[in-house]
């Protein structure tokens, strides 16, 4: 029987939304025989009273009751930032395991999360081309035929991988910009032209206007031609948006109607490739929530940007609903 990979949850300041998450979590017939870390953020310097109020009731939910088979709470006294956090915590349990599953604070997990994450863990151990595991199928959730696919872009909130993967981890992301553009792979890396978003994230890392662990993530993966596996039906789901929120600050919440997988993903192995289907439904999505170009150029984009906001968005939802 092959093992079950510990658990990381990185938590700040949100306490309902980590009950959730861990509720969730625990919802998951395997969480009886999980090892489970829970990474506590501690306050900034200027943080008032109710914020360290909020990160005290974070360690209060955290500590309340054994959430998997066996909890570890780990609680930083001062702030280290999602970043830090992340990077700090999934290497150090990476040193002592050989995978690794990570969610973060304001996730609502299917209760088959864990089995479809321990299953192609275990499945794609030894797979050089597989940097790791998603669960997060906002944009094309049901729409592909296959139970899994492989895209070239990893999952950030509800994710799994290996020591052999986080040890090709660009940390350092002007590095990682330089690499990128020495190698002709900035086009890669923006979905083949269709979007600058990732380019300009990784950029705004570089100059310290963003604290991005994931955009770095996202470099190494392009750079080593690395896939990322996903389930056909989404197994997590975004809660953290607006209000609250730290990085994802946006009020438009672009998953407020992805339903959660409610059966088990029967894993087959495939073949290590992107899906082109599944790329094009994410691609269709990146534009329509993070591009105001939504893929025109020249006159074409002259034109869209002068029609009333209204009818771009409403051709925006027609095209990624038309796929």
């Amino acid at each position: 029987m092959n093992s079950l990979a510990p658990v990381i949850v990185f938590a700040y300041k949100r306490p309902d939304l980590l009950e959730q998450t861990l509720v969730s979590l625990s919802g998951n017939a395997e969480s009886a025989n999980t090892e489970l870390f829970i990474f506590c953020d501690g306050p900034k310097a200027q943080a008032g009273p109710a914020e360290r109020a909020a990160i005290d009731q974070v360690k209060k939910i955290a500590s309340s009751r054994n959430w998997c088979g066996k909890t570890q709470v780990i609680a930083a006294e001062s702030n280290k930032g999602l970043a830090t956090s992340v990077m700090e915590g999934v290497s150090m349990l990476l040193n002592t395991h050989e995978s690794v599953i990570v969610v973060e604070d304001d996730v609502r997990l299917s209760k088959y999360f864990l089995r479809f994450m321990n299953d192609a863990l275990n499945m794609y151990a030894s797979s050089d081309r597989v940097l790791a595991v998603g669960s997060w199928n906002y944009f094309a959730d049901g729409k592909i035929a296959d139970d899994s696919f492989f895209l070239r872009y990893p999952d950030s909130i509800a994710w799994a991988t290996w020591k052999r993967s986080w040890s090709k981890f660009r940390s350092d992301g002007a590095k990682a910009m330089e690499e990128l553009q020495a190698k002709n792979l900035m086009q890669r890396f923006n979905g083949d032209r269709s979007i600058s978003y990732f380019s300009d994230m990784l950029k705004k890392q570089c100059e310290g206007k963003v604290d991005s662990w994931a955009i770095r993530w996202t470099a190494t993966a392009i750079l080593e031609d690395m896939y990322s596996i996903y389930p056909s039906r989404s197994l997590s789901r975004h809660e953290g948006f607006g209000e609250g929120a730290t990085h994802e600050t946006n009020d438009r919440d672009y998953n407020a109607t992805l339903g959660l997988a409610q059966e088990p993903i029967a894993l087959k192995p495939i073949s290590v490739e992107e899906n082109l289907k599944a790329f094009g439904y994410w691609k269709k999505f990146l534009l329509a929530n993070f591009s105001d170009t939504n893929g025109f150029s020249g006159w074409k984009l002259w034109v869209w940007k002068r029609l009333p906001f209204s009818f771009r968005n409403w051709y925006r939802n027609k095209t990624v609903k038309a796929i």
